[in-house]
């Protein structure tokens, strides 16, 4: 993503009208200076002679750039060729005809907690990984079931309501996923997260 010039926000309009011109130049459409405008508590490059001309272009950067192409990788829905790319929101696996055919996957991994899910009861809990890094485990039948854990479950009873698994808040206790039943037991294996 491009650094935005500190200058550009600058209170000195001479300063700032100059800075703009120098990043971007003049309005393609028109030949007129551009300026910083607001609208909906965001900042785009507008056209001063707004609204004879409409000229407007985004300050930040939402292109969707190719990292590296996977030859031997076949894209599972046209059997092109698939690619790493990056995006807004991070790294994603692509297909490099996109328009054509619109597969995306995830690069993050995603590992099976063998774990019922509690919900549904026709899938089980993956752990994956949210895009600030933090870990969670939700449902592999999504979007038809939506369940979610923040902690880690395990496959144990609650004592207290039979619920079939129980979430692992502290590397000794095991406490009950339903938020109105206290139900804890020791966690005998003490696996680390």
């Amino acid at each position: 993503m491009a650094k935005i010039d500190g200058s550009l926000f600058s209170s000195d309009q001479k300063v700032s009208a100059e800075a703009i011109f120098e990043a971007y130049g003049d309005c393609p459409d028109c030949s007129n200076p551009l300026q910083i405008r607001y609208a909906n508590k965001s900042a785009f490059l507008g056209c001063t002679t707004y609204p004879a001309c409409e000229y407007k272009k985004s300050l930040t950067d939402n292109s969707i750039t190719t990292i590296k192409v996977m030859v031997d990788t076949p894209c599972p829905q046209c059997d092109q060729t698939l690619a790493i790319k990056k995006g807004r929101y991070g790294l994603f696996v692509s297909c490099v005809d996109f328009p054509t055919c619109n597969f995306i996957g995830s690069i993050k991994h995603q590992t099976d907690t063998k774990v019922s899910c509690p919900q549904c009861h026709t899938g089980h809990l993956l752990e994956k990984t949210n895009k600030y890094g933090k870990k969670f485990y939700s449902c592999n039948a999504y979007p038809n079931c939506k369940f979610v854990l923040n902690d880690k479950p395990v496959a144990r009873t609650c004592p207290e309501c039979q619920s079939t698994i129980m979430i692992e808040s502290s590397a000794t206790q095991l406490h009950c996923v339903k938020p109105t039943c206290h139900g804890v037991i020791n966690n005998d294996n003490n696996s680390s997260r």
